[in-house]
């Protein structure tokens, strides 16, 4: 169980990715091109998400949360993240953005529904299942209280957009056409049926149930970020292009060098060491 595992370190998630990442020009492209998304900023360590939140905290804030960091709730929290990213960890499916950039290669139109890719959807709620779980984790009180502080980190804010555009509206763009709020609720039924069953035998029945319970807050900022991401995918699909100009030519599959780049692709390891971090600096600078 995920609970009793050796915990990835926080200051190595921070502190592995660098400017010139595929992961890093990936989250800039995508936060750019979408609106509601913060001004996106690289930083290595808790210190740096703390000057993102307030520049003027002070040393003492950063000794607390450099401290907070290293909880196991936290801990967990940046597993979970970095476990969405690894099929062989077994909550993800699908690794990367690999899937993703699929959909620029065939030849043809293809349907882009939850029926159309019945494992791409369950992989979807699988994740959503991990947002909630890390919100858990990072934010102890009340479901609406947890999801409402998730929001209002830029951190919080660019998971779900990243969720929104990559794993939602870029797979399932037909779907999307009906409306956030019905594809949120065909996101939450697989939530509790296939992907519950995956997240259960890797996390076990407490986390399931616990991430099951918090779906229904995170309505309103899911639903949000999706409509972020419908309005924008012009714009986010032209600026991933650019990252793999050689897999665009290929006629039906990403292949050769950058399929290994976007299978080793720790979006989401990334993602949720910000969250953790400024989840962090957030209650630092409230104690």
């Amino acid at each position: 169980m995920a609970d009793n595992a050796r915990m990835p370190i926080l200051a190595d998630a921070l502190a592995e990715t660098g400017e010139q990442d595929f992961t890093v020009k990936v989250c800039r492209t995508l936060f750019t091109a979408a609106p509601g998304g913060p001004p996106f900023v690289l930083y290595k360590d808790v210190a740096g998400a703390l000057a993102r939140l307030d520049p003027a905290a002070s040393a003492e804030a950063v000794a607390r949360a450099t401290a907070m960091a290293g909880e196991a709730d936290v801990e967990r929290a940046v597993w979970v993240g970095d476990a969405l990213d690894r099929a062989d960890m077994g909550l993800a499916a699908l690794a990367g953005l690999k899937n993703v950039f699929s959909l620029f290669m065939g030849s043809g139109r293809k349907a882009r529904t939850f029926e159309s890719d019945t494992e791409q959807a369950a992989d979807a709620a699988v994740k959503l299942l991990g947002v909630a779980y890390m919100g858990a984790k990072l934010f102890p009180g009340t479901p609406q209280e947890c999801a409402t502080r998730f929001a209002a980190l830029p951190a919080g804010r660019e998971m779900l957009l990243y969720y929104a555009a990559a794993e939602v509206a870029l797979p399932f763009a037909d779907n999307l056409v009906q409306g956030s709020g019905a594809v949120f609720g065909r996101l939450t039924g697989l939530a509790s049926g296939e992907g519950s069953s995956r997240f259960r035998k890797v996390m076990g029945s407490d986390a399931a149930g616990l991430s099951g319970r918090l779906l229904d807050a995170f309505r309103g900022p899911v639903e949000q970020h999706l409509d972020f991401a419908r309005s924008s995918m012009g714009p986010i699909t032209q600026g991933l292009r650019a990252f793999v100009p050689a897999a665009i030519g290929a006629a039906d599959s990403v292949t050769g060098v950058a399929a290994g780049t976007l299978d080793a692709l720790p979006v989401w390891r990334f993602l949720s060491a910000r969250l953790a971090a400024e989840a962090c600096a957030q209650r630092a600078l409230t104690t």
